[in-house]
């Protein structure tokens, strides 16, 4: 059975959802016991046996997040300097299935 890793970063939960609409996508062909999910830190350990790395993060002043665009991220994320979330509802499932067509059998 193929083993499948998808590890991210995410600061606003928009990268998070994508990761785990990705990971539920390949789920549906290869089984949830075949991926696992996880946000990145220092303690992630890859899986010795995956045959498949999805690695995805944000991007930040154009480009991949540094130690001072997650604090500059951070810091706008404060609610006296932000203004009221509209995050978009999840549509994972109708993305998963859309991804799980991609997935060879």
């Amino acid at each position: 059975m193929a083993r499948v890793q998808v590890v991210y970063e995410s600061i606003w939960g928009n990268t998070e959802a994508i990761a785990r609409a990705i990971g539920e996508g390949i789920a549906v062909r290869l089984g949830n016991d075949a991926v696992t999910i996880e946000e990145a830190s220092p303690q992630v350990t890859l899986d010795p046996d995956i045959e498949l790395l999805v690695v995805g993060g944000p991007t930040h002043a154009f480009g991949m997040s540094k130690a001072a665009t997650r604090r500059s991220a951070q810091t706008a994320a404060r609610p006296s300097t932000r203004s009221p979330s509209r995050r978009p509802r999840r549509r994972s499932s109708a993305l998963s299935t859309e991804l799980a067509a991609c997935v060879p059998q």
